[in-house]
């Protein structure tokens, strides 16, 4: 399990032949609570080689799964893609939280996105976090500016006063 990582990939050996599994989560870490997210599965397969997903699933951190359902399957030479935004092209299939697929959740919260092919080769299993970052507001520039001008008063202050006692 890797924490934190916005790019993966696995590449599996098939009859002394390559294919690989990849995947994307962008934006990650998803960018504020109640945002999305695009995940995007590519297999890229050798000729002679099949393959199809059989699930593809996001865990909530308030422990609800929600499913990605798309039928994704090949017979290669050729290069499956799928891409989809979560929570909006995800569909609840175990509710413990009662709230559906959201992105809702406090920030340092952590989604876990795993999924499973199979094919002529066998198959196999892939899995990685998506984080929701601890949000820091902005300071709006009137916050600068206020500073700034406190600190240039004061200056004056004290060039008026030192002037009128010399």
């Amino acid at each position: 399990m890797h924490r934190h990582t916005v790019y993966s990939t696995q590449s599996i050996q098939v009859h002394a032949q390559a294919y690989s599994v990849q995947y994307t989560v962008n934006p990650a870490p998803i960018p504020a609570p109640g945002g999305t997210t695009t995940i995007t599965l590519q297999i890229i397969l050798p000729p002679g080689a099949f393959v199809q997903l059989v699930y593809l699933n996001v865990e909530e951190p308030d422990g609800d799964v929600c499913t990605i359902l798309e039928p994704l399957s090949g017979t290669g030479p050729t290069t499956l893609t799928l891409t989809k935004v979560y929570p909006t092209d995800a569909a609840l299939t175990f509710n413990i939280a009662n709230d559906g697929c959201d992105t809702n959740e406090p920030p340092g919260s952590t989604w876990e996105v795993f999924g499973a092919i199979v094919g002529n080769f066998g198959a196999r299993v892939f899995e990685d976090n998506i984080v929701l970052p601890f949000m820091v507001v902005p300071e709006s520039m009137l916050g600068a500016v206020a500073v700034t001008g406190a600190g240039i008063a004061t200056f004056a202050g004290y060039r008026v006063l030192r002037t009128k006692r010399d």
